[in-house]
């Protein structure tokens, strides 16, 4: 009896998460439905998944009239610089502020650490005024910068707590073979941290892939180099809105980075560990 009670529990347990994994896949079915249908399917049969006919208008209409073709490309750029500069920049001031002692150490850790709690709404005016200063507005260097400041201090520490826990003999064993500090770094330490690698670059890149804010503010006067999140608002107009090109356009930028995921889940899950246990 007590293991028929044990095989029901599981099975209602199995049952409760199916449910609960259908209310949050749903949504995401239902948008990439509705981007093949017209207006009328989309708003007249909004529970069925399975539009009659196929419409790939909307698509097309997505790449070639919204600009996406364009926004996809900056979205790319946008997503590889601030993978490639967040691992170089987090790499190197992790290892710093992981392997040495130095008196200003906890004070740069505690600002690290404050930063983590600050809104990142509240930082879109001093960073617009930083740039418009510095004349990085309307320029791809300007958002990609402005984006790194508010993900940096996560990778960092990431990066921290990694090489903490890294032996000391190996760089002690490179020294004694006439290694230099960049060789040591980037030769004997920097590949072992590949977990962590794998940790920051997926995670920051579906950030960067999907950032509205500030790639929206850098570049009101450049609309051309907006990335995917705010070509969206090419389907915003003063009078209506077209829901199926958004829907198209939302499933245009969605299904890269599910492929990535899908893709990389088991980097990413060991990164995660990796970084936890270092």
């Amino acid at each position: 009896m007590r293991l028929k009670a044990i095989t029901v529990n599981r099975i209602m347990l199995n049952l409760f998460f199916i449910f609960v994994s259908v209310l949050f896949i749903y949504p995401i079915i239902w948008i990439i439905s509705s981007a093949f249908k017209t207006d009328s399917q989309m708003w007249n049969s909004t529970v069925s998944l399975i539009p009659k006919p196929l419409v790939l208008e909307n698509f097309i209409r997505a790449w070639n009239t919204a600009n996406f073709s364009v926004y996809f490309i900056n979205t790319v750029i946008f997503a590889v610089s601030v993978v490639v500069l967040t691992i170089i920049l987090a790499g190197t001031s992790g290892y710093v502020l992981g392997r040495f002692n130095f008196k200003s150490k906890r004070l740069i850790m505690g600002f690290l650490l404050i930063t983590l709690v600050i809104p990142r709404a509240t930082t879109i005016i001093p960073l617009f005024t930083i740039a418009r200063i510095l004349g990085l507005l309307n320029i791809r260097l300007g958002y990609i910068l402005a984006y790194l400041g508010q993900t940096l201090v996560i990778a960092i520490m990431l990066f921290i707590g990694f090489f903490a826990g890294v032996p000391r003999e190996l760089e002690e064993s490179a020294s004694l073979e006439g290694a230099s500090f960049p060789q040591i770094f980037f030769r004997v330490i920097l590949p072992l941290s590949k977990p962590v690698i794998a940790t920051v670059a997926i995670t920051n890149v579906i950030g960067a892939w999907k950032a509205f804010m500030i790639p929206l503010v850098f570049t009101f006067g450049k609309p051309e180099l907006r990335t995917l999140g705010v070509g969206m608002y090419a389907f915003i107009g003063e009078y209506a809105t077209d829901w199926t090109g958004m829907t198209a356009a939302a499933v245009i930028s969605l299904v890269p980075m599910m492929f990535v995921f899908v893709i990389f889940q088991r980097y990413f899950i060991r990164g995660l560990a990796g970084a936890v246990k270092g």
